[in-house]
C-alpha cells in the first residue's frame, strides 16, 4: 500500500493485480490454541492425538542442521514421505523432478546457513508419519512444504503436526504464514488472510501508461 501511494504521488501508472489469499495464524495473543477452528475440527483432532497414543506416543521431532550434509539428508528424509505417496506415483512429488530437488536442496543449505531452517517431523512411536520443511525469520514461521504418512491419513497427520506446532510456537513467535493459495487444510484454522499480487507502474510515455492499466 505504502508503495502504490508514493507512485500514484510520482504521477506514475500503477496497477494491482491481486492473486490469491494467503492463510496466517497469530501465535501470539489473540485466539487460545484450544479455540482454533471450528468445534467440530477442534474434536476430532482431540479424538485423533487421545487414538493414537492409545497405540504409541507422539512426539513433534524438530531438526535444525547445522552444515550442507546433514541438512540433504535429513531434507530427503521428510521428502521420500511425499514420494512414497500419491504425489510419487503420478511423478509430481519433489523427488520426481532433478530441478526440484536441486532447488529445495539449495534453498534449504541457504536457510540452515542463515540459521532459519526447521525440518519438522511428527512421529508415531518413532514412525514419522507427517513432515513439514520450513523456516523461521522476523519471528514468523513459514509453511513451505508438508508431507504426511498415507496410512495414516484418517487421522489427519498433517493437521496434527500443526496443531504440535502452535503448541511449541505460542507465545515465542508472532505467527504461522501457510505461503501458499489458502487451501481447505489451512482454512479448518480460521487464519487470518491477506492478498499476494503483481504490482506493475511506469514512467513511459502514453502508450506505456496505458499498456500499464491494460494489464
Amino acid at each position: 500500500r505504502a508503495l502504490t501511494a508514493a507512485a500514484s504521488r510520482a504521477h506514475l501508472a500503477v496497477n494491482v493485480g491481486p492473486r490469491y489469499q494467503v492463510g496466517r495464524i497469530r501465535t501470539a495473543g489473540s485466539v487460545p490454541l484450544a479455540e482454533r477452528g471450528s468445534k467440530n475440527f477442534r474434536a476430532r483432532t482431540r479424538r485423533a492425538i487421545r487414538q493414537l497414543e492409545e497405540t504409541g506416543r507422539l512426539t513433534l521431532r524438530q531438526e535444525h542442521p547445522g552444515n550442507a550434509e546433514d541438512t540433504r539428508r535429513l531434507l530427503h528424509e521428510g521428502l521420500r514421505l511425499e514420494h512414497a505417496g500419491w504425489k510419487g506415483s503420478e511423478h509430481s512429488s519433489i523427488l520426481s523432478t532433478e530441478g526440484s530437488v536441486r532447488f529445495i536442496e539449495d534453498q534449504a543449505v541457504q536457510l540452515a546457513k542463515w540459521h532459519q531452517l526447521e525440518l519438522n517431523f511428527l512421529e508415531h512411536d518413532g514412525r514419522v508419519i507427517a513432515f513439514e520443511y520450513g523456516w523461521l525469520a522476523k519471528q514468523t514461521y513459514h509453511s513451505f512444504k508438508i508431507a504426511y504418512d498415507e496410512a495414516y491419513r484418517r487421522f489427519s497427520p498433517g493437521q496434527l503436526l500443526t496443531y504440535f506446532l502452535l503448541v511449541r510456537l505460542n507465545g515465542t513467535t508472532r505467527a504461522i504464514d501457510f505461503l501458499g493459495p489458502l487451501d481447505g487444510a489451512a482454512r479448518r484454522w480460521h487464519p487470518e488472510q491477506y492478498t499476494v499480487g503483481r504490482l506493475v507502474f511506469s514512467a513511459g510515455g502514453v502508450v506505456r501508461r496505458l499498456l500499464v492499466r491494460a494489464l
